[in-house]
């Protein structure tokens, strides 16, 4: 038992240093620039330094191409997104599908006529018949208001959820991403940083 407690125990400080891998990283090259800045090292810096920054910069080209990868459904403005967003010559076409259609709908209801040498009857019963025929379009008309409402007001509902979601999943998404990789981009800014100060003070040593 005591065998299997040491070893769990070994296991996770074994994963608390790959945990912290470029954290130690930081660590060992501020030392070793700091070396460089007090004499005790002097081991080429010139391209001890040139190393230390290629390496930083090259750490944070690939976390913006990474970033640009992750976030591609934004169209990041990339060098590959700018030229293909050349303008192009082709000319846009509009579509009048939706023009014919409301054109089409809006179209005023015909009434039947009634001959001038009707009756009275007639013509009062014709009236009535119209009156009766408006009155079954108005209530058609609010039937049709009210289950469009109720369906608009059920779309929010749903759509406001969905929004919800959404922004909590692109949240997760973003921490996961930029704060998951907050130790990777400290090395890198760090390393560069280390760098440029051992070729400013000590570049010229040989």
């Amino acid at each position: 038992m005591k065998n299997l407690s040491l070893l769990n125990y070994l296991n996770r400080i074994l994963k608390w240093f790959l945990l912290g891998k470029y954290h130690l990283l930081t660590i060992i090259v501020v030392i070793v620039t700091l070396g460089y800045l007090i004499g005790m090292v002097s081991f080429y810096p010139i391209y001890i330094s040139s190393i230390f920054s290629i390496t930083g910069l090259t750490i944070i080209l690939f976390q913006q191409l990474l970033d640009a990868r992750q976030y591609s459904d934004h169209k990041p403005n990339t060098f590959k997104n700018w030229i293909s967003s050349f303008p192009s010559i082709k000319p846009k076409v509009v579509n009048l599908s939706a023009n014919m259609s409301a054109s089409i709908s809006a179209k005023a209801h015909l009434s039947v006529s009634i001959s001038e040498n009707a009756s009275l009857e007639n013509k009062v019963a014709h009236l009535l018949r119209e009156v009766e025929s408006l009155d079954k379009r108005i209530n058609t008309i609010t039937d049709n208001l009210e289950k469009t409402n109720n369906q608009l007001s059920n779309k929010s509902k749903e759509l406001a959820g969905n929004i919800e979601k959404v922004s909590s999943v692109l949240k997760s998404l973003i921490a996961g991403h930029i704060v998951g990789s907050y130790d990777i981009n400290f090395f890198g800014i760090i390393i560069t940083i280390c760098g440029t100060l051992i070729q400013l003070f000590k570049g010229t040593t040989p």
